[in-house]
């Protein structure tokens, strides 16, 4: 499942304007009355439940602290190997 920010094709970094813009863009190239694409609909759709999420700061502050909980924790076995791997290594 795709983020609202990989959605948007922007980074969690990007400023509103930023973002903003990019949703305007691809918005106008996947509307359902001016797009060829077969799934322009459906693009279209998710492009706004993107925006309405990435718009709204108490939802994007919530997704914001969704992502970087999950990357934190994603990085944990890592860290827990090369500790003991660290601490394997010192001798006593």
């Amino acid at each position: 499942m795709k983020t609202p920010y990989e959605v948007l094709g922007v980074s969690q970094n990007d400023t509103m304007e930023v973002i903003r813009k990019k949703f305007r863009k691809l918005s106008m190239q996947f509307h359902p009355d001016k797009s060829q694409d077969p799934n322009a609909e459906e693009k279209f759709k998710e492009l706004n439940e993107a925006w309405g999420i990435l718009s709204d700061p108490a939802k994007k502050s919530v997704l914001d602290d969704k992502l970087t909980k999950s990357w934190m924790e994603s990085l944990l076995p890592v860290v827990e190997k090369a500790v003991e791997s660290y601490l394997d290594g010192l001798t006593v």
